[in-house]
C-alpha cells in the first residue's frame, strides 16, 4: 500500500482528474467523485473489498451529516 509522497501524488492525481472530468468534460459530479474514489484506492494497492467498504462508509457519513443539500443541489442542477 502507498504511503509518504506516492499517496499525496496520487491524491493530487485523483483531484486533477476529479477538476478536469467535472468541469471541461461535463461528466456527472457523482460519477466523477465514485470513479476517483475507485481508482485511488486501487492504484494505492487496497484490497477491493477494503475500497468497496470505505467508500459506502464514507458516503453514508456523508449523507447523514449534509444529504438534503446534496438531494437539493442535484435536482437543481437538472431543472437547468
Amino acid at each position: 500500500m502507498l504511503t509518504g509522497i506516492p499517496l499525496l501524488l496520487l491524491i493530487a492525481g485523483s483531484i486533477i482528474f476529479i477538476v478536469v472530468m467535472g468541469s471541461k468534460f461535463k461528466v456527472n459530479p457523482f460519477i466523477v467523485l465514485l470513479l476517483a474514489a475507485l481508482l485511488t484506492g486501487i492504484f494505492s494497492g487496497m484490497p477491493i473489498t477494503d475500497i468497496a467498504n470505505a467508500a459506502n462508509d464514507g458516503f453514508g457519513n456523508m449523507m447523514k451529516k449534509i444529504g438534503l443539500v446534496v438531494i437539493l443541489g442535484t435536482l437543481y442542477r437538472d431543472w437547468e
